[in-house]
């Protein structure tokens, strides 16, 4: 196998170089249950996923906070990409207060796609400049 003129025996010795590299592969036997998982259906409303992500931030212009945000992701068809329903929420120690919703659909191959968003935000900042 070559990767730019470049052998993956080299790559691994220059990661490796203390390794013994015998130029064989292993391949280990009980990987039956990883395989047949990735063969299984994963097209579909019922076969998406949930995402729930917290985001601490400090900024000086809006103060200390947190963001949170969750979604669901999940694909109507094998040639269309990624749908989605999302919401977030941030709030900050100096007041500023932010909702959002979004929600994008792709299906037909991509051939009709819709995208939504709604976002209201209240911001308190302070601006510094170098004028004072």
């Amino acid at each position: 196998m070559r990767l730019s003129g470049i052998t993956l025996k080299t790559l691994l010795l220059s990661v490796l170089p203390n390794a013994a590299f015998s130029g064989s592969v292993t391949v280990e036997t009980n990987v039956d249950g990883f395989d047949q998982a990735q063969s299984e259906a994963s097209i579909g409303f019922r076969n998406g996923s949930f995402i729930a992500v917290p985001i601490p931030f400090s900024n000086p212009t809006i103060g200390s906070g947190l963001t949170l945000g969750a979604g669901y992701l999940y694909q109507m068809d094998e040639e269309s990409k990624p749908s989605l329903f999302g919401i977030a929420v941030l709030g900050s120690s100096n007041g500023t207060r932010a909702y959002g919703g979004a929600a994008n659909f792709a299906f037909d191959s991509n051939r009709w796609q819709i995208e939504t968003l709604y976002a209201k935000a209240t911001i308190n900042y302070d601006l510094f400049t170098t004028t004072g």
